[in-house]
């Protein structure tokens, strides 16, 4: 009986002193043309005044714009709190101008293994436009007729 309390409490704590957290990945959104490639906020297509994200509910999310550190003038949006929207599917509405809205359907999972808490994307969908997800540069590449 006592060894069995012992193994309980000692499977219980095993992670205790270990902490290991692994924050959900942060994918930037860079709106391009599809026929050129050319990024439509570096070339004037888009204003940066007139982007707002809302899910599916009216909650607005904060946005910030940011150049490529490559030399190349892209612009591309970072939204660092829909990543962090777990356990359903979300649909959100990025609004580029009047008339271009790009709708994401994104499902995070908070996941808890060998003592780690970490986040996976279970599905990422954008419509009506193509799209690219570009893991090893953290860019979700949109591509829009202009």
């Amino acid at each position: 009986m006592a060894l069995l309390i012992i193994s309980t409490f000692y499977s219980c704590n095993k992670c205790k002193n270990y902490d290991c957290f692994t924050p959900p990945p942060s994918y930037a959104f860079e709106f391009v043309d599809s026929l050129t490639g050319k990024n439509l906020y570096s070339n004037h297509t888009f204003d940066m005044e007139n982007f707002t994200a809302k899910s599916e509910f009216g909650q607005v999310f904060e946005s910030k714009f940011d150049t490529l550190k490559d030399g190349s003038g892209r612009i591309v949006v970072i939204l660092p709190y829909i990543w962090w929207q777990t356990g359903s599917l979300y649909d959100y509405d990025l609004q580029l101008d009047t008339s271009t809205i790009v709708t994401l359907s994104l499902e995070m999972t908070e996941k808890y293994e060998k003592c780690c808490t970490f986040f996976d994307i279970k599905s990422l969908n954008i419509k009506p436009y193509a799209y690219e997800l570009q893991r090893d540069s953290g860019i979700v590449k949109v591509f829009i007729r202009r």
